[in-house]
């Protein structure tokens, strides 16, 4: 993996180096140009997407799946793991489509998609939507079959609610978590289906801007307070994800469980107790054999997932050790998970 750089001493790590040439050329060239930076708040009318993301976020720009883009088929990009897929449309109309391991589907309807242009190709993982009113959706596939819906907002003018209309199972719950803002989805029985992250939104520093979710029955609207004044272009982003556990690996007697990028940003008391269940059964399905499903196996993974993600969020790996006596949940939180 390469490591590249841009401007405000933001670092972006990716393997997609025509996305970095492409920040690269546009910062280089707008310097050279001008001979000094353009002042934030005067953005132009259809700013570089990805450099605006990359100045307001850079991390956005991790993780993204290496899958290309056809804008010949209706499906313009996907990307699928053992426990997930993602579909971006060619039209907008269509949605988002996140698909899990037992068929459960769920489309993510775009902001002012009726009057949205069709995809442009951004990079491999990364189409954009010209939303007609100063606004355009970039949705960044990443490599867990989670999906960062980016919208940049050009100026004052753009709209201030970027509404997602979303089709869940006739069963499904949608909540919206009045503590962190973020959203969980469950079926009948209370199993976790999939959720979405806290609402955020930055400005062209990179400075927070005032940003919320409401949810009105099944339709997700966030709402960015950006005005007059406004450092433009600013980034806001939804980011929706299925999978909670991309793969694990035995090491020994070690039990490496590697999460997914979406789970270790979505607090687990925004998911609930049933993102909690979900993400031992996929460590369960995704490992051979069955050796690893004892309860202290179990209470291991349970802390990581209510505490290392906090204390250690860039922990690559949790790792459960086998042959672990089952203390009690609050000796395992004191022995650091182990």
């Amino acid at each position: 993996m390469q490591t590249f750089e841009c401007d405000r001493d933001h670092t972006i790590e990716g393997k997609d180096l025509r996305i970095t040439m492409k920040l690269v050329a546009t910062v280089g060239a707008a310097l050279l140009a001008a001979g000094l930076a353009v002042p934030a708040h005067a953005a132009e009318s259809e700013p570089d997407l990805l450099a605006a993301i990359a100045a307001a976020a850079p991390e956005v720009l991790t993780g993204v799946a290496d899958a290309s883009v056809d804008l010949s088929d209706r499906s313009a990009v996907e990307a699928s793991t053992s426990e997930a897929s993602a579909i971006l449309p060619t039209k907008a109309a269509d949605g988002v489509t996140l698909t899990d391991s037992g068929g459960t589907e769920i489309t993510v309807g775009l902001p002012n998609a009726t009057n949205a242009e069709n995809a442009i190709a951004e990079a491999d993982g990364i189409v954009s939507y010209d939303n007609n009113d100063g606004s355009t959706t970039v949705p960044v596939l990443k490599e867990d079959a989670s999906v960062q819906i980016t919208t940049v907002i050009d100026g004052a003018h753009a709209p201030t609610r970027y509404a997602y209309p979303l089709q869940v199972p006739a069963d499904a719950t949608v909540t919206l978590d009045p503590a962190s803002g973020a959203v969980v989805i469950v079926d009948a029985e209370g199993k976790f289906l999939a959720g979405v992250a806290s609402a955020w939104a930055k400005d062209a520093n990179g400075t927070d801007i005032a940003t919320h979710y409401e949810l009105d029955g099944t339709t997700l609207t966030q709402v960015v307070e950006h005005a007059e004044g406004s450092a433009y272009p600013i980034v806001a982003d939804p980011w929706l994800g299925i999978a909670l556990v991309d793969r694990t690996k035995w090491s020994g007697k070690t039990l490496q469980v590697y999460p997914s990028s979406w789970a270790r940003v979505n607090p687990w008391a925004s998911a609930g107790v049933a993102a909690r269940w979900a993400g031992w059964d996929e460590v369960l399905n995704k490992t051979p054999g069955s050796r690893e499903n004892t309860p202290s196996m179990r209470d291991q993974y349970y802390c990581h997932f209510d505490f290392v993600r906090f204390r250690a969020p860039n922990k690559v790996s949790w790792n459960l050790d086998l042959g672990r006596p089952a203390y009690d949940y609050w000796t395992l939180i004191q022995r650091q998970c182990n």
